[in-house]
């Protein structure tokens, strides 16, 4: 995938990795790193979804909350690691109920289950697009707002529960691999055609984060 090889911290090889969004740009690299390092990772999917497994990983199916939470049970010292979502940069009237199921509806079962199963080590994905350029709370999209809110939402578990959560805000990402039509991606497929791209006038400041350094910080988390 043309990646640099992240490290892997000691302490995450006393623990069972959860991960959501494995199928996703960030989850396929980071699936790959743990791979490699001989740490077996456990894929949670959709409810009643039948995921491609890739080799060297293993998938809990379920239903509803509580048959996730007897799956998770069984596990040793396990982390939950939600970097599942759904993107649109802007939405059409069509896009609603793909937004809140990816972003609020499947994350809202996992937290439901993880407090079910007595998990307490959660991390939770979002996005800086949540956020103004001077840091305060400003969703730029109906993507960024949902998953502000759940945000909240595992804010809310870890209140009622004995869980300590971590709430990660990711830049936009890029690196090998790499098929999303995003800046990067574009530029590239661009150069290489040797055709000129137009863009629109920038909205917002360029601010990217390799992939490499992204599954760092999230195994750090």
């Amino acid at each position: 995938m043309n990646t640099l090889k992240p490290t892997i911290p000691d302490e995450l090889l006393g623990h069972t990795l959860l991960l959501t969004g494995g199928s996703g740009y960030v989850g396929r690299h980071l699936v790959k790193a743990l791979v490699s390092e001989g740490i077996s990772p456990v894929l949670i999917g959709r409810p009643n979804h039948k995921p491609v497994v890739p080799k060297g990983t293993r998938v809990l199916r379920w239903n509803d909350p509580s048959d996730l939470a007897e799956g998770m049970r069984s596990l040793l010292s396990p982390v939950m690691l939600n970097i599942a979502g759904h993107f649109v940069s802007r939405h059409a009237p069509s896009d609603v109920s793909k937004l809140v199921d990816g972003n609020v509806s499947f994350p809202l079962a996992i937290f439901e289950a993880c407090a079910l199963a007595g998990i307490d080590r959660i991390i939770n994905t979002g996005t800086s697009w949540e956020y103004g350029d001077d840091g305060t709370p400003e969703p730029a999209n109906l993507y960024a707002a949902l998953k502000a809110s759940n945000a909240r939402l595992l804010e809310h578990y870890a209140r009622q529960s004995p869980l300590r959560a971590i709430n990660v805000k990711l830049n936009d990402t890029y690196g090998g691999d790499d098929t999303r039509a995003k800046l990067m991606p574009l530029l590239k497929a661009a150069w290489l055609e040797g055709r000129e791209m137009r863009l629109k006038a920038p909205a917002q400041p360029i601010n990217l984060v390799h992939i490499t350094d992204v599954i760092e910080g999230l195994l750090a988390a």
